[in-house]
Formats: C-alpha cells, structure tokens, sequence
C-alpha cells in the first residue's frame, strides 16, 4: 500500500472510531471530563498511550470481544484517546505524502535534511483537537 493510501485509511480509521459511541456515550464522557479537568484527562492519556494504541490497532470484532474494553468508564476514554492517535498518525502520513520526500533516495544529505524539517513542521501544523466528538469541547473553558 502506498502511503498516501494509508494517510486516506487512517482517516477513515479515525472516523470509525468516533462513531463506535452512541449520543447518550458522548454525552456522558464529556461531563466526566469537565469535572475531571484538562490536567486529568491528559495524565491518562499520557500514563495510557499503550492501551489506547493497542486499541487503535484492534479491528472493530477484537475490540468488542474485550470485555475490559467494553467497561462503560474504559471504552469513552480508549475511544478518546485512539482518535487523538488516529489523528496524529494522519498528520505524520499526510505530511510524509505531501513533502515528495518519498523516493527521494540519491539527493544529498543537506537536501534531505532541509525535507526533513519541512516534513516535522508539516506534521506539527494540522491542529489535532483533543475532543474528537460532535457538540461543545469540555476542555475549551478549562
């Protein structure tokens, strides 16, 4: 697969992720973020980042066959965080896709480093919101 195919796929990834929560879900873990706080919810995130990717890599029949990851606490968060990751994985990929770098074995080093660092600021610029659900961001008024 070539990587423009799998910065479409991650996207796709990313939009299936955020539908697997009904409404009432939605609802639910964004009162519990607002009383848990900014601070918190990003202290999970950052002690979780295993667990949330090895959510992320699951197909949606391994997912469901976790009872773990069906808790009505864990799934909101694992959801959460796997579409923050799914997201930055799109950046990377759209980024590596659109800098022509690919395929560019044979050009000097100081031209490939000057890529390089267009490639990271490519990948820092797209902003990757931390609630990935419609309706109000809890964190936006802490």
């Amino acid at each position: 697969m070539w990587i423009d195919k799998y910065a479409s796929e991650a996207l796709n990834h990313y939009e299936e992720l955020r539908s697997s929560l009904t409404d009432e879900e939605i609802v639910r873990f964004r009162e519990n973020c607002a009383k848990a706080g900014v601070s918190a919810m990003h202290q999970w995130f950052l002690k979780n980042w295993r667990l949330a990717c090895e959510y992320l890599a699951a197909t949606p029949s391994q997912r469901k066959k976790k009872k773990a990851w069906q808790d009505p606490e864990s799934k909101p968060l694992l959801v959460w965080a796997a579409c923050i990751y799914a997201k930055q994985g799109h950046a990377l990929l759209q980024g590596l896709t659109n800098s022509g770098l690919l395929g560019c074995e044979g050009i000097g080093y100081r031209a490939m480093t000057s890529e390089a660092g267009n490639i990271y600021l490519a990948v820092l610029s797209p902003e990757v919101s931390d609630w990935p659900f419609p309706g109000q961001n809890p964190f936006e008024s802490q």
